[in-house]
């Protein structure tokens, strides 16, 4: 046991040689045993693998003595043996009696090494605590911030928890000094959520020292920023302005971490996903770890980025490694690719393959279930049997006992499922959906039309034919598809009564006008197009005989100027239609007419959509 003492005290013997140094005393008065005793272990770095400051690491590297002091407890070192061993109660007097000679730095050097020999608090760590009280206001910004990170680390005493709330007491009024990125990354590292006033006035720092940052510093902050979830605008625009102007230079873990800390942060901006995408295009061929590609895949989902070159890419690795893909990984591939709609043919091949895995979700998580086959549904992929596993009454009760947003959920995926089996799995011969299972629905959780840019649309309608009477909104169609507006004309594209052909067939000469509203979060990005619930919406409508417009807010975004010069210059109709039945000239007119009204009122705010 002695012998494990010794190792331990030669193991800090460069901190003894320091203390013995103060005091005036020659450390080689102290016998010390060879080197030989001590265990070896790995070197550690001043940063955490995930790109975040390991808050308890000095800058020159001598902290990885602490790290490094856990690392002995597996040896059966005692570290209590130490503290009665006489030649480290030699070193102990020594310390205890130039307690006031000591400089900060050399002082919390000594204080965490004992930290991490014991969590009781001896008379020579008394000692040394005290001395760090009395120095609190005198120490630098840098040494609070290190003194904070050790005491963070190691709560056994009522005294030390004291000294981290006075230590972050005096930070708080002494926020100003922080001048370095280091210190301030750490800093936020450190900070908890009951400390959102002090991170708020940390944020204000960084945004002084943001242009003082190099790529890993800006990344880091970005970085730390989505994982306390907060949002500031002012200090995302500037770091982000920052990184596009670097090359981003990082490691391949830092790059996917931006990327997720730009979904996590909902940074949509163009240029830098543009600059990590090609970056990443040419990196994931040579990634190794799997976790990495799940992360680029779920970063694109989130951000609706569909950058095509990269999503091949990753497909690519997806097919060398769909042996070992476990049941979780598959349904993220799924919705991921379902969501950009992502129609890759090489994934019809491959499903085969994966879904046997897949089945056993079916019992153990039905409601990931009934999403797996949704996605298969968006991406054409589902078969009968697929589809008849969610089309009857014994999955239905899996509904019951669910909160209402997830039952609410659960339905309408039932519902587009059943428009899929009947419009596009051939010969489909399952289950169908109950006539009243749509009144089960809680209708009203969906409605959009007080909500962005269908707000405007619906005013704009407001105008060429009165609301309620001419044109409803938000109308639940049968297959769960929601639309903004709905109203019937005649071949002259004037507004009839919606009472008086709701319900019916259509008769000659009248159409069923539907509009379906696709704002910002309704639309991917780089590649322009609905996401794969409106794109499935869509396509099942056509089936409705409805003449359906679609209205994208890329529409109404004027490059020139916030007006357009001449506003008859855009008397065309700037809508999508999204089926077969002809339009009468009329009707066009009019609803060009609307086009006009919309793109003045919604040219204004379409210019606030990115950050």
């Amino acid at each position: 046991m002695l012998k494990s003492a010794v190792a331990v005290v030669l193991f800090y013997a460069d901190h003894v040689e320091t203390a013995l140094c103060i005091a005036g005393i020659c450390a080689d008065s102290i016998p010390m045993p060879p080197p030989a005793s001590v265990p070896n272990t790995r070197a550690m770095q001043g940063w955490r693998s995930d790109g975040a400051p390991d808050p308890s690491r000095l800058p020159d590297g001598r902290q990885q003595r602490s790290a490094q002091m856990s690392q002995l407890a597996p040896h059966g070192l005692d570290f209590d043996a130490i503290l009665k061993d006489d030649r480290f109660d030699k070193v102990s007097t020594m310390l205890h009696s130039n307690v006031r000679a000591l400089s900060p730095s050399n002082l919390l050097l000594c204080l965490e090494a004992l930290f991490h020999l014991t969590g009781k608090d001896t008379y020579l760590i008394e000692s040394l605590e005290k001395q760090v009280q009395w120095l609190l206001w005198k120490m630098s910004i840098t040494s609070l911030i290190r003194t904070l990170a050790i005491h963070k680390q190691h709560q056994d005493t009522a005294q030390r928890k004291k000294i981290l709330s006075e230590t972050l007491s005096v930070i708080e009024k002494r926020w100003v000094e922080l001048s370095n990125p280091k210190d301030l990354i750490t800093l936020m590292y450190i900070l908890d959520d009951n400390s959102k006033l002090l991170f708020s006035k940390v944020e204000a720092r960084a945004l002084d020292l943001v242009e003082k940052m190099d790529v890993k510093e800006l990344y880091r902050v970005t970085y730390l920023l989505s994982k306390r979830k907060h949002r500031n605008t002012p200090l995302i625009r500037a770091l982000t302005y920052h990184l596009n102007k670097t090359s981003l230079k990082l490691s391949n873990m830092h790059l996917v971490n931006l990327l997720y800390a730009c979904c996590s942060l909902k940074i949509y901006d163009n240029h830098l996903l543009s600059k990590m995408s090609n970056m990443l295009e040419k990196k994931v061929p040579h990634f190794e770890s799997n976790v990495l590609l799940f992360s680029i895949l779920t970063s694109f989902s989130k951000l609706r980025w569909h950058h095509t070159p990269v999503l091949d890419v990753l497909f690519r690795k997806i097919l060398h490694i769909q042996d070992s893909l476990n049941p979780k990984e598959i349904g993220q591939i799924l919705i991921s690719f379902s969501h950009l709609v992502y129609d890759n043919k090489g994934m019809a091949a491959i499903l085969p393959n994966l879904m046997p895995r897949l089945l056993t979700l079916q019992e153990q998580d039905p409601m990931q279930w009934l999403e797996i086959v949704w996605c298969l549904a968006v991406l054409r992929l589902c078969d009968q049997e697929t589809a008849a596993s969610v089309l009857n009454s014994h999955f239905f009760r899996h509904l019951e006992g669910l909160d209402p947003f997830r039952k609410t959920l659960g339905q309408l995926r039932i519902l587009n499922i059943a428009a899929a089996v009947r419009h596009d799995i051939s010969s489909y011969n399952g289950p169908f959906l109950p006539a009243d299972f749509i009144d089960q629905v809680h209708l009203q959780a969906l409605s959009r039309s007080h909500q962005g840019l269908a707000t405007s649309v619906t005013a704009a309608l407001s105008n060429f034919a009165p609301l309620h009477k001419f044109v409803k909104t938000d109308v639940i169609t049968p297959y769960g598809y929601i639309l903004d507006a709905v109203l019937f004309v005649d071949k002259k594209g004037e507004p009839l009564v919606y009472d008086d052909h709701c319900g019916s067939e259509l008769k000659p000469g009248v159409n069923r006008i539907g509009f379906k509203v696709l704002d910002f979060p309704d639309m991917t990005l780089y590649t322009v197009k609905p996401t794969g619930l409106h794109t499935m919406a869509v396509r099942h409508l056509t089936h409705l005989d409805y003449t359906l417009i679609q209205v994208p807010y890329t529409e109404f975004i004027f490059s020139s100027s916030v007006f357009p010069p001449n506003p008859l210059s855009i008397l065309s109709l700037p809508f999508t239609y999204g089926c077969s039945p002809p339009t009468p000239l009329s009707l066009i007119h009019c609803i060009s007419l609307i086009s006009l009204s919309l793109s003045i009122s919604l040219s204004l705010s379409a210019s606030c959509l990115f950050i």
